[in-house]
C-alpha cells in the first residue's frame, strides 16, 4: 500500500525533519537494530507501522492516515469527544470491514498520535500568576499567597463548575511542553544530527565569526564547562518569550504569552527557522504574567536542570549508536 504523502510528511516533521526522501519506510531504519533503539525512537518505529499498514484489507487509507484526518475534522467542526467516539463506533460496527483497524473511541484514537510527541501537560496556575498548582501543590484549592480561589464558580449558585465528566475547571491553565523529546528528535534525523554538530565538524579557524561557537561567550563557557563542551553532540539553548492577543479585534483585552528555546547548535540559517524554535509554555491570558513570568517557568526550569546534571538517552542516527545528551541555556 502507498503511504500517504501528507502524513508522511508531518510524521517526519514531527521528528525534526527527519528522514527526506520519497520512498521512506521501515527500511529507511534497516541500519539500527532494535535492541539499540531508545523509547522516542521506538515509537516513529511504531508511527512507520501503523503508516503502512492498510485501515482494512483492500483500503488505500493507512490505520494512522484515517485516525489523523478525522481527528483533524473533529477539530475544524469542533465535535465533543464524545461525538467523536459515537462516530468511530458507527463507522467501526456498521460501515466498515469486521476486520478494520479503526478505533472504537476517542481515548483510543488520541493515544495512537500521542506518540508523534504533539503532547503537552496541563497545569493549573493562579489566577494571580502567584504560583502553580503543580507537585505538592498539586491538591490545593486556594493559592497560597493570595488567598484566590482555583476553581470556576457558577455565578449564581457560587458552586464550582464542572464539565461533563465531572472534572472541576481551573481558572487558569498553563501548558507545558516537555523538552527531553524534543531534543531527542533532533538527532533521530541523519540529516539534522549531523547539522547540529557541524559547528565543530566543519568549523573554520580562519578569525572569522561565521557561528555562535566563534563567539567569545561560547568559548568562554567551554573553559568553564568541559566535560559538556567534549561532546559536541550536547544542545546549547536560547530562551525567548513574547506575548501577543489572539483575536482580530485589538480591542478585546486579552493576552497569550509563548515561551520559545532556540537551538544554537544547528547552523546560523536554521537555528533561527520556525520550523526549529522549540515551542516550551503557553501563558494564557487574558492578563500578562508581567515580572511574575517566573513562576510559570518552573517546569521547563527543572526540566533543563535535568538535562544539565542527568541527561536524556538519545538515538544518534548518524553514529548508529545511543548517547547521553545534555543540554544549556545560554
Amino acid at each position: 500500500m502507498q503511504s500517504d504523502d501528507e502524513i508522511l510528511e508531518l510524521i517526519t516533521e514531527c521528528f525534526a525533519n527527519a528522514f527526506e526522501g520519497d520512498n521512506v519506510s521501515m527500511s529507511s531504519f534497516d541500519h539500527l537494530e532494535e535492541p539499540e533503539l531508545n523509547d522516542s525512537a521506538n515509537k516513529f518505529y511504531t508511527l512507520l507501522r501503523d503508516l503502512e499498514q492498510p485501515l482494512y484489507e483492500g483500503s488505500t487509507c493507512s490505520k494512522l492516515s484515517a485516525v489523523m484526518k478525522l481527528l483533524h475534522v473533529k477539530t475544524l467542526g469542533r465535535w465533543s469527544n464524545d461525538s467523536f467516539s459515537m462516530l468511530l463506533q458507527f463507522l467501526k460496527n456498521e460501515l466498515l470491514p469486521s476486520s478494520s483497524l479503526m478505533p472504537k473511541s476517542y481515548y483510543e484514537a488520541k493515544k495512537l498520535i500521542r506518540d508523534l510527541g504533539l503532547y503537552y501537560k496541563n497545569i493549573d496556575a493562579s489566577v494571580n500568576h502567584c504560583m502553580l498548582f503543580w507537585k505538592e501543590d498539586e491538591e490545593l484549592g486556594k493559592c497560597k499567597v493570595c488567598d484566590a480561589f482555583r476553581w470556576k464558580l457558577d455565578k449564581h449558585s457560587d458552586e464550582r463548575m464542572t464539565k461533563s465528566n465531572g472534572k472541576r475547571i481551573p481558572l487558569r491553565v498553563l501548558r507545558y511542553f516537555p523538552l527531553k523529546p524534543r531534543l531527542q528528535h533532533l538527532f533521530m534525523s541523519l540529516k539534522t544530527a549531523t547539522d547540529v554538530t557541524s559547528h565543530n565538524d566543519k568549523r573554520n579557524k580562519d578569525g572569522v565569526m561565521r557561528h555562535l561557537a566563534h563567539s567569545t561567550a561560547w568559548k568562554h563557557f567551554d573553559e568553564l564547562n568541559g566535560n559538556f563542551a567534549s561532546d559536541p553532540r550536547n544542545v546549547r539553548l536560547g530562551l525567548v518569550s513574547d506575548g501577543f492577543n489572539p483575536f482580530a479585534n485589538m480591542c478585546t483585552p486579552y493576552s497569550i504569552w509563548l515561551v520559545m528555546l532556540v537551538p544554537y547548535k544547528l547552523p546560523p540559517w536554521l537555528c533561527m527557522k520556525q520550523d526549529n524554535i522549540i515551542l516550551s509554555i503557553i501563558i494564557p491570558g487574558p492578563d500578562s504574567p508581567g515580572d511574575a513570568i517566573d513562576v510559570h517557568l518552573q517546569p521547563l526550569i527543572e526540566g533543563l536542570k535535568e538535562l544539565w546534571e542527568v541527561g536524556v538517552e538519545t538515538c544518534d542516527a548518524s553514529k548508529r549508536q545511543n548517547f547521553t545528551l545534555y543540554a544549556a541555556l545560554l
